[in-house]
């Protein structure tokens, strides 16, 4: 009865997908292509697989709150076809909404796009009472917190490096110093999080904290050690090959400038 509800969520799933990549990613890769770090190729390739992967071990929790916590379910015991077309209508929302703020250049918000769909056919199915108001208001909380938050913490790390570090005199030096402990504490915290709030259906939720604690300083001290012994020598001799190609370049256009043969 509801096979087509199921299939046609699949195509809006995809959808959606798609237009969270097209407006979302720029968040993460905009600083990288714009720099020069990655082509716009590399960063497509790169998001795909890491977007698909954090998707799949830490996106359990997030599509739990989503599908679950903000509308009361027992309303539509009666009628949980209302809740299926409801949902459906809501991811169909959620990515046109998607697709016209990309057109125009609007930096949107997902989360918010899906959360304002599902409470917009809560309302109109069963009025103020579908929609767990209390819930709401701690995942609005979030919106409000994460981003102040996270922009103290970036204040906070940024003046110190440009202090101790841009503000130096050796700043080449002791940047190639502080790598490897950025790369310790990025796949350290990653990695905790993937284990210790990973998804449920994987049992990744199940480890004890004290293994996770573990099993996340080994891979960050083994991502470090990778960084300070393989990348940053890498690093060091395409930094010295590129001095080396402008040496020549400038010495060849002064040659040019002083008209020898």
């Amino acid at each position: 009865m509801y096979q087509w509800i199921f299939i046609c969520g699949i195509f809006f799933a995809l959808y959606n997908a798609w237009g969270i990549g097209a407006n979302d990613c720029a968040n993460s890769f905009a600083t990288s292509v714009g720099s020069g770090v990655l082509t716009l190729r590399k960063a497509v390739v790169i998001a795909a697989i890491f977007e698909f992967g954090g998707a799949v071990l830490m996106g359990s929790h997030v599509t739990d709150t989503v599908r679950k916590s903000i509308v009361d379910i027992e309303i539509f015991n009666s009628n949980p076809g209302a809740l299926m077309f409801g949902m459906l209508c809501a991811d169909l929302a959620s990515a046109i909404w998607l697709t016209l703020a990309t057109y125009l250049k609007y930096p949107v918000s997902t989360t918010h796009s899906i959360i304002g769909a599902i409470v917009g056919f809560s309302l109109a199915y069963g009025g103020r009472d579908a929609v767990d108001w209390k819930k709401i208001g701690f995942i609005v909380l979030s919106w409000i917190a994460s981003p102040l938050l996270a922009g103290i913490f970036s204040f906070g790390i940024f003046y110190v490096i440009q202090i101790f570090i841009f503000g130096s005199k050796k700043p080449f030096e002791y940047t190639m110093v502080l790598f490897p402990i950025l790369t310790f504490f990025t796949f350290f915290i990653n990695v905790l999080f993937i284990i210790y709030k990973g998804s449920p259906k994987l049992d990744l939720d199940e480890m004890e904290l004290w293994k996770c604690m573990l099993i996340s300083i080994g891979i960050g001290s083994f991502t470090a050690l990778l960084a300070q012994y393989v990348y940053l020598p890498y690093v060091k001799r395409r930094l010295k090959e590129n001095v080396e190609e402008n040496q020549i370049e400038n010495g060849e256009n002064q040659i040019e400038m002083l008209g020898i043969n």
